[in-house]
């Protein structure tokens, strides 16, 4: 009889809590459903001299009451003919407001009034992304293989996954951030859609899937994807300095001979025509110090802070770089340029 009864007893709080789990997604979800977009961008191509219609989609979410939608610079970033279909089953025609293909992300916008002539327009609301632990419930939301206003469950399982950089648009996409890796299932549709917590709220933009893996997917981080929307509709671009550096982390050299200590961050690569090269700066520096803060990357993932904190340095300010080269330290000053200008 015992060997029964534990079991069960065993079994007994779990189920208890399997309502109140559900509950929670159900209210999660209910939140943020009426948000969330079908993405269809349609473009005309010319092959072997014939002209033929292609057509992508993908997700994205409302963001606001005047009609802007969150959505993967992939997706629909360059798109000249879009259209969206919304959770009251209305199909309507959307613009690209701005992109950023160093981040992956687009802001399109609908007509409020034509998009909810019923009621008052819904959006999601954003979450910290930066308060994620590993282990966290989520939702990935979206249109996996065009199959739309679909939901998976799961957690996340790296908050600060490192990626190799793509390539859209022709720029480096991922330089800036890290990842949030999920087990909730991203497929391609999914790309622009909402990650949300149990809270109902936004804490990431699904963007890409290990197709070769079993549900590992990643997700732009929430706090990443405020700043560069907020920058997006206030310039329509997103603000950047560049300085012409390659950096590399300090355990890379782990295996080496060379004395490396935790300070700093190793100078890879310098750019031809940047303000890194006007200075002499050279592969092989080690960078300790950016403005007289500590600017250090001992691990891979980071290295994006730093590229952030490069990207931040306002236009026409002198930025103070103390390297040392040799085992000499020395303080270059360097004239930040907007990203992509050369000197």
């Amino acid at each position: 009889m015992r060997a029964i009864l534990i079991p069960l007893l065993l079994l007994g709080p779990a189920f208890a809590g399997d309502g109140d789990l559900r509950q929670r997604m159900l209210e999660a979800k209910n939140r943020v459903f009426p948000a969330l977009v079908h993405i269809i961008n349609v473009e005309e191509i010319f092959h072997g001299g014939v002209r033929r219609k292609n057509v992508n989609s993908g997700s994205g979410f409302f963001i606001d009451a005047a009609g802007h939608v969150v959505t993967n610079y992939h997706v629909a970033g360059q798109a000249k003919k879009l259209f969206v279909t919304l959770a009251n089953k209305r199909k309507v025609h959307a613009r690209v407001v701005a992109g950023d293909p160093y981040t992956d992300l687009a802001i399109l916008q609908v007509d409020p009034k034509e998009a909810f002539p019923d009621g008052p327009p819904v959006f999601a609301s954003f979450g910290d992304s930066d308060r994620l632990e590993e282990g966290d419930f989520v939702m990935a939301m979206g249109s996996p293989l065009s199959l739309a206003r679909s939901v998976s469950f799961g957690i996340i399982s790296c908050r600060d996954r490192l990626l190799n950089t793509m390539r859209v648009a022709g720029h480096e996409t991922g330089k800036y951030n890290t990842w949030l890796q999920t087990d909730a299932a991203i497929n391609p549709g999914n790309s622009g859609g909402p990650l949300v917590n149990l809270s109902g709220e936004v804490i990431g933009v699904n963007t890409r899937a290990n197709l070769a893996a079993n549900d590992i997917g990643y997700a732009i981080p929430s706090n990443v994807v405020q700043r560069v929307s907020r920058d997006l509709l206030k310039h329509a671009t997103v603000p950047r300095s560049w300085l012409g550096l390659k950096l590399q982390a300090l355990d890379t050299l782990a295996d080496t001979a060379l004395d490396i200590t935790d300070e700093g961050v190793l100078l890879a690569e310098v750019a031809p025509g940047s303000p890194a090269r006007a200075v002499g700066l050279e592969p092989g520096d080690l960078i300790l110090r950016l403005n007289d803060e500590p600017f250090t990357a001992r691990f891979h993932e980071e290295v994006p802070a730093l590229y952030q904190r490069v990207a931040d340095l306002p236009e026409g300010k002198e930025a103070k770089l103390l390297v040392s080269r040799g085992g000499v330290k020395k303080d270059y000053l360097l004239n930040p340029v907007p990203l992509g200008r050369r000197v």
